[in-house]
Parts: C-alpha cells; sequence; structure tokens
C-alpha cells in the first residue's frame, strides 16, 4: 500500500473513532421550560415570577421513581351557580375579611403571619393578582378598612394592639410598599384578646373592645371615649354603618349605645346606652349585624336561631326570626349578614351557607361544603 494512502486511512479512522466516543459519551440532557407565574413579594410589590420546569425524554426515567407516577389525585374543586371566584394564597386558618368601600379591594387575614389584599376587578379572570403583607411574629384577628380606602387596622393577637397600614404607591402609581404607619397598644392592665374592631363611616373614630368589655373610641391613636359594657360577659362588638350606634353582645343580650357628634367640629361628644335587647328563650348570641342604614339589626344564636329587630323606633322590635333546622352546630366560628336592603339573613355555620328570607324568616337557599374544613371567622 502506498505509505501516504496509509497515513490517509489511519488519520481517519481515528477521527471517526474520536467522533463515535463523543456522541455516545453525551447522556440526554433535559429540556427547561419557563413559565409565567404571577407572585406576590413580602414587601407589598406585586411581581412576575419565573417557575421552572424539567422536561425529560419520553421513558429516560426509571419505573417507581418518576415524579409523574407518584402524582397524587386532583382535589375536587368546589363548583357551584353562583360561584364568581376562588382566591388562592393564605396557607393558615382564614381569621377575618373586609370589602373597601370603594369595592376595589379585599382584605383577608389569616394566621398564617399574612394580610392579602385582593383586587376585586380580577374576580371573574382566571388569574388573581394579590399583594401579601406579612406581620412578623405575629398574625391579625380582624381588620378594617378606612373610608377613603387608602388604609386598613388590624388586631394583632400576639401583641394585643392595633396597627394601621397605608396603601403606598409604586412610581408607575400602582398600589404596593404597604408598611405600618401607627400602632395603638392596649391600655389595660393586663393585655386581653380583642373581641371587636370597627371604623365609623365619616373616619371620626376607631371602635376596638376587648374580652372584658372595655370599649375604647380612637382618632389617631387619641383615646376619645372609653367606657365598659355592662355584660357580664362580652363576645363581640360591632359598630353600625352610620357610624352612629356601636353594639356589644355576649350571652343573651345586646346592648346598643348612641355615638354623640358635636354639631359644630363633628367630632366625638359622648357615648350613651340607647337599647337594651335580650333574646328571650334562646341560647348565648354568637354574631350579629346591620344593613346598610342601620335601621335593621340581626342577630344569630348558638341553638340555630336569628332575629331580626328594627332599630327605628323608640324601642328595639323583633320583626322576624327564623331557624336552623339540620343538625349544624353554631357554637363556634357561626356568623350572621344582613343584605343591604334587609331583605335576605345569611348564616355561614360550619361549612355551609344558609340563605333566609328576612320577611317570613323561611330558607330560601343552601349551599353545602363551602369550604372542605371547619373554617373560623370572625365578622
Amino acid at each position: 500500500m502506498d505509505p501516504v494512502a496509509a497515513a490517509i486511512l489511519v488519520v481517519a479512522t481515528v477521527a471517526i473513532a474520536w467522533v463515535v466516543a463523543v456522541v455516545f459519551s453525551k447522556k440526554a440532557r433535559p429540556v427547561v421550560v419557563e413559565t409565567d407565574q404571577d407572585t406576590s413579594d413580602t414587601n407589598g410589590d406585586v411581581n412576575k415570577g419565573k417557575k421552572q420546569a424539567a422536561v425529560g425524554k419520553k421513558g429516560g426515567s426509571k419505573p417507581g421513581k418518576s415524579k409523574t407516577s407518584q402524582q397524587q389525585p386532583a382535589k375536587e374543586k368546589f363548583t357551584h351557580q353562583w360561584l364568581i371566584s376562588t382566591m388562592k394564597g393564605h396557607t393558615g386558618l382564614i381569621r377575618g375579611m373586609d370589602l373597601s368601600p370603594n369595592n376595589k379591594f379585599l382584605l383577608t387575614c389569616a394566621d398564617d403571619r399574612t394580610v392579602y389584599l385582593w383586587f376585586t376587578k380580577d374576580f371573574s379572570d382566571r388569574d388573581h393578582k394579590s399583594i401579601r403583607v406579612n406581620i412578623p411574629f405575629d398574625c391579625a384577628n380582624y381588620v378594617r378598612w378606612s373610608p377613603d380606602s387608602k388604609a386598613f387596622i388590624i388586631a394583632r393577637e400576639g401583641e394585643k394592639m392595633l396597627e394601621v397600614y397605608k396603601l403606598g404607591r409604586k412610581p408607575d402609581n400602582s398600589i404596593g410598599n404597604i408598611t405600618p404607619s401607627l400602632q395603638w397598644p392596649q391600655n389595660a392592665e393586663k393585655s386581653q384578646d380583642y373581641v371587636g374592631l370597627g371604623v365609623a363611616c365619616n373616619g371620626k373614630y376607631v371602635m376596638s373592645c376587648i374580652a372584658d368589655g372595655t370599649v375604647e373610641l380612637r382618632d389617631k391613636g387619641t383615646i376619645l371615649k372609653k367606657f365598659l359594657s355592662p355584660l357580664p360577659k362580652t363576645v363581640g362588638a360591632r359598630v353600625s354603618p352610620c357610624g352612629r350606634y356601636i353594639a356589644v353582645f355576649g350571652q343573651q343580650d345586646v346592648v346598643i349605645f348612641l355615638v354623640k357628634f358635636n354639631a359644630t367640629s363633628g367630632q366625638v361628644e359622648d357615648v350613651d346606652v340607647k337599647w337594651k335587647v335580650k333574646v328571650k328563650g334562646s341560647s348565648d348570641i354568637t354574631s350579629i349585624d346591620f344593613n346598610t342604614d342601620s335601621s335593621k339589626l340581626v342577630m344569630l344564636c348558638q341553638s340555630g336561631s336569628w332575629h331580626l329587630y328594627d332599630t327605628t323606633g323608640s324601642r328595639v322590635n323583633e320583626e322576624t326570626k327564623g331557624q336552623i333546622e339540620d343538625a349544624v352546630s353554631t357554637k363556634s366560628n357561626a356568623t350572621v349578614a344582613l343584605s343591604g336592603d334587609a331583605r335576605v339573613v345569611l348564616i355561614g355555620a360550619q361549612n355551609n351557607l344558609y340563605f333566609f328570607s328576612a320577611f317570613s324568616g323561611q330558607l330560601l337557599d343552601q349551599i353545602a361544603d363551602v369550604h372542605k374544613g371547619i373554617k373560623q371567622f370572625n365578622s
């Protein structure tokens, strides 16, 4: 063989062997696919986060070790013809919520040490933007909006104090950077749990009530009035939508206080007892609510009975009552709400919702198993 041809043949053989070795020594690498997902950071800004998903070659994983083969069955989703949206974000028990006066935002607080701000305009969309506000080493039991929808107040469970948060603005004028601006510690000798929190619609006072029945009215931290409920046991307190009444309830009694304002300055001048209502022949009261103009008041008892009262006269008179007939217990975490026009009474007990006619007391509709676990909610 010609020496030159032999040299060329050797070089070609070596080259082919190197190529084959490189190609077959390479392992199949997964393809990384990036998908967008809305996330909220801890300082209250809404951002776009990146989530990576690894996609391997078909049949490339060993039997029994594939993540897809170990996937849990999908959880059953709640559906109903009235359902608009389901928001997901909290990882703990929901303690309270409040809709802003301008109807643009919904606040929720939970024992996962967070408060979430939701945008109502996104309720009908598939994706829901939210802003998460962290409560360091504590959680909120109650949350309430200010009348101008530019701030909110929470009652901290561990610290036993009230904390005011203002809605900040980012350079693009969107909401963000929500931080606490005021803190109001309790003035009691021994700190106690809050059982009520409310803000007057005219912004003239913030009402807070603690377990021993002490009620305080504040304005920017200044205590305007402080008084003690005459009830032997205080379960809760609520400010009426008109801001003129404060209702304190416990056991079978409700005491309604009238807040008097100065005719010139509009500031709180005095607080007097307006009415005392006793629910006869029933069990302890667990929740109350007013309608929009505060002309009606509804009460829910542990026995599952509810009672609607008229507050427009010189006395509070019972107009209608109803009863949950099934075996659902309302001893705890049961809440009552009255529609703005006082036509419908809504009760949330355990995992069920009950809709009653405020005129006849009859059950209109019922939605069962809204949640799979027992929920707690501070109205």
